[in-house]
């Protein structure tokens, strides 16, 4: 899976809850790759645009078998 973030956008990045694959602070544009290897359920945020309770800009993927 690949985020991307266009020209113009604001500095964004990636943080994942189980801290694997972060991207750090990207500034647009910009775009941050991570393969799943594993199943499950992986939360994910901008910590610069959401808070800790995953509020804001914050997802999750889910990887199926």
């Amino acid at each position: 899976m690949t985020w991307t973030w266009a020209a113009g956008a604001a500095t964004h990045n990636i943080t994942f809850e189980d801290n694997q694959g972060n991207s750090g602070n990207l500034s647009s544009p910009a775009s941050h790759p991570r393969t799943f290897t594993n199943t499950g359920t992986f939360r994910y945020r901008c910590t610069l645009h959401s808070t800790a309770a995953f509020t804001g800009m914050a997802g999750e993927i889910t990887v199926v078998p």
